[in-house]
């Protein structure tokens, strides 16, 4: 078993949601632990159906997602098709 650990923060998940929460805390200073049923990957936000997009970098923003997520689905893959 591995030695207590003291955290300020314990984030239970490993999904969107949970690694905001724990990238957010950890900018603001706090000492965080994710605990996961799994691996990272296993959440159920990485097997959403049409991607996740969001504005995490500092040379990032909402409107730089919008505009390079609106282009990539407006594009057809080349020699390829759509899928739903």
């Amino acid at each position: 078993m591995a030695p207590p650990v003291s955290v300020d923060v314990l984030v239970i998940g490993s999904g969107a949601s949970g690694l905001a929460a724990a990238v957010s805390a950890n900018r603001a200073g706090a000492r965080v632990a994710l605990a996961a049923k799994g691996s990272l990957q296993s959440c159920n936000s990485a097997k959403a159906q049409g991607g996740i997009q969001a504005a995490f970098g500092d040379d990032d923003s909402p409107s730089s997602t919008r505009r390079t997520s609106g282009r990539a689905r407006t594009r057809q893959p080349t020699g390829g098709s759509w899928r739903c």
